[in-house]
């Protein structure tokens, strides 16, 4: 449940006032049954769990039950791939991974233009910035990834230092990250030196 305190944190600071409605079973009637319910009474309904295409991933499933309309699932991110966002009477259903590291990735990277735009946030839209990776990043990826890391001014250039804990599971990476670094789809492992785009959090 860490990863729920988390989130709710970060809603805050998009400008969104979190209300956690606790965890429920693995069970597609009540999960829809809380996501129709939460629709009536919120602006924006944010699940963790269920995202993905495992025999208890019931995201797609019970948010169409509930009379939501899905509009995408999965996109070509990682970490944070597995995601469902839906809409029910103008309201947002979002379905994170129920893997902490993902949903907070997904959650800024995807979604906070949309809710701070709803929060009446000007500058909503993330600008990219190049820094220069500091260290290597040794794995080819076919997904666009996003690496959990700190913004360093060394001798006038920004750096982008790499945090430890990359997983999909793992929240520790995100004390002290301030940028969340783009390693683009289909790219072979990356040099340390090389320029990449980053995005502040």
């Amino acid at each position: 449940m860490a990863h729920v305190y988390t989130i709710s944190a970060y809603l805050k600071k998009m400008g969104l006032e979190p209300v956690p409605g606790g965890s429920i079973p693995d069970d597609p009637d009540l999960i829809a049954s809380k996501i129709a319910e939460a629709a009536e009474k919120y602006d924006v309904v944010v699940t963790t769990g269920g995202a993905s295409v495992g025999d208890y991933d019931y995201a797609v499933r019970a948010s169409e039950k509930a009379g939501a309309r899905v509009l995408f699932w999965k996109i070509s991110m990682k970490p944070g791939g597995a995601v469902v966002a839906s809409e029910k009477n103008g309201r947002l259903i979002l379905s994170l991974s129920g893997n902490p590291g993902a949903a907070i990735t997904t959650l800024l990277r995807v979604a906070a233009p949309y809710l701070k735009r709803l929060c009446g946030v000007a500058d909503y839209a993330p600008e990219p910035v190049e820094v220069i990776l500091k260290e290597d990043f040794k794995k080819p990826t076919t997904q666009t990834r996003y690496l959990r890391g700190r913004l360093s001014i060394e001798g006038g250039k920004a750096m982008f230092i790499s945090l430890d804990g990359q997983g999909n599971g793992v929240v520790s990476s995100y004390v002290g990250c301030d940028m969340l670094g783009e390693i683009p789809e289909n790219s072979p492992p990356v040099k340390a030196g090389t320029s990449i785009k980053a995005y502040r959090v």
